[in-house]
C-alpha cells in the first residue's frame, strides 16, 4: 500500500493558542470509541478535503473533526466558533489548542483571554530533516 502526497502552497500567518491541559496522546489512542470515531470521521472528511483541498476547507473540515469526533471540549468549541467573527480556527491535534487565520490583532485579543498565545507560520517546504 502506499499513499500520492499532494501539496498546495500557502501564504499565512497563523496564531496558536493554548487554552487548556495538556491532551495525552496515549490516553486517545487507547480508547477504542474514541479511535473509531476517529477513523470513521477522518477518512470521510479526508476524501471531502481531497476534492477541494484548500486552507478554507482545512480550517472548516478540521473544527468538524474535533467536534465530530468528541476529541474538542466545550471550551475548545467555544473558542473555534468565537474565532468566525475575525476569521478560521480549528482545533491543532492532539491537544487543547486552537490554530487560526484571519484578523491576527483581534484573534490574538480574544485567544490572550483564554490561555497562551504563539504567531506562526506555514512552511511550505514539507517534510525533510532538519
Amino acid at each position: 500500500m502506499h499513499a500520492e502526497v499532494r501539496t498546495f502552497p500557502v501564504e499565512a500567518d497563523l496564531l496558536l493558542a493554548v487554552i487548556g491541559p495538556e491532551m495525552p496522546t496515549k490516553t486517545v489512542l487507547r480508547d477504542p470509541k474514541k479511535v473509531a470515531a476517529i477513523n470513521r470521521i477522518g477518512g470521510a472528511l479526508v476524501d471531502e478535503f481531497s476534492r477541494d483541498p484548500t486552507m478554507e476547507r482545512l480550517f472548516e473540515l478540521g473544527a468538524r473533526f474535533a467536534e465530530g469526533t468528541g476529541l474538542a471540549d466545550r471550551r475548545v468549541l467555544e473558542v473555534i466558533r468565537a474565532s468566525r467573527m475575525f476569521g478560521r480556527a480549528t482545533m491543532a491535534m492532539l491537544g487543547n489548542s486552537v490554530v487560526a487565520t484571519g484578523n491576527r490583532e483581534q484573534l490574538a485579543t480574544l485567544y490572550l483571554k483564554f490561555g497562551t498565545l504563539q504567531r506562526c507560520g506555514v512552511d511550505n517546504e514539507g517534510a525533510r530533516v532538519l
